[in-house]
């Protein structure tokens, strides 16, 4: 486990490190979820859809041509 101290802003923004984004994958307009856990704040980055996609198991790729097939 790591640890930083971080500075939080007039609004309550917590500005991280570089380091800490890169640890957890972070780039500019990712969007992450935050949780409150026993007076803890625990972020984690909210994977894109795409990349659910692509690590399902449930979701099969076909070509246009053999979608085309399939609905006929």
């Amino acid at each position: 486990m790591s640890e930083f101290i971080l500075n939080v802003g007039k609004k309550g923004e917590i500005y991280t490190t570089k380091k800490i984004r890169d640890a957890i994958g972070l780039k500019e307009n990712s969007k992450v979820i935050v949780k409150i856990k026993n007076g803890f704040i625990i972020v984690e980055p909210l994977p894109k859809i795409e990349e659910l996609i692509n690590k399902s198991n449930f979701v099969n790729k076909i070509s246009l041509d053999e979608l085309d097939e399939e609905l006929e």
